[in-house]
């Protein structure tokens, strides 16, 4: 999908594409490339400011859900896949990040919309051509 194929979506596809977004969402913590809860089970709500309906309940990180992505990062970092790995394929990696940013822009540009508001024309004019191109 092109940002271009998006700019000509009607309201009714952007609702359906904010319920699909919304459905699709895994509220839990990323750490160590896994999808982890809460150690206490502790969540907080994310609602969309302009008419204050629940987006959806998010894992909410105590001290040892903090501790554990400290220690995992450090360990990733003392690993050295990322720090040791050659600047060539470092740049094959952002350039594929950017490639996902592009590749997801529906799913990207409702979600943000929904949290924080932002006009949907502003996300695809500019700060999702900007983060990829930023990437």
């Amino acid at each position: 999908m092109t940002l271009n194929t998006l700019e000509n979506y009607s309201y009714d596809d952007w609702k359906q594409a904010a319920d699909r977004a919304r459905r699709s969402l895994n509220t839990k913590h990323f750490i160590g490339g896994d999808f982890i809860a809460s150690s206490d089970d502790a969540r907080f709500g994310s609602t969309n400011p302009a008419n204050d309906i629940l987006i959806a309940e998010i894992a909410a990180a105590g001290p040892r859900d903090v501790d554990h992505a400290v220690a995992t990062a450090k360990a990733a970092f003392k690993g050295g896949t990322w720090r040791l790995m050659a600047p060539r394929d470092k740049m094959d990696v952002m350039y594929r990040w950017s490639d996902l940013v592009l590749e997801n822009a529906e799913r990207l540009a409702v979600l943000d919309t929904l949290e924080m508001g932002k006009p949907i024309a502003d996300m695809l004019a500019i700060e999702l051509p900007s983060v990829a191109g930023y990437i």
